[in-house]
């Protein structure tokens, strides 16, 4: 499952919770900050990659340039 469909499962899980009185707006707010917090540190985690089309190849760098 990719992350964004685990995203959709959890918070529709959560937002079921909230319908059916078993989650206040503190649990709301408190379940979604701790989501950002694990994302923010999952991509701390992983650190930079080079944006899609810039960075490193395979290829040599004459290739890349079009010679």
């Amino acid at each position: 499952m990719g992350y964004m469909q685990d995203v959709d499962r959890w918070l529709g899980e959560l937002l079921a919770d909230f319908a059916d009185n078993r989650l206040d707006i503190a649990d709301l707010h408190q379940a979604f900050r701790e989501k950002l917090l694990e994302s923010y540190r999952n991509g701390q985690a992983a650190g930079q990659r080079p944006q899609a089309g810039k960075g490193r190849t395979d290829k040599p760098t004459y290739y890349r340039h079009g010679r």
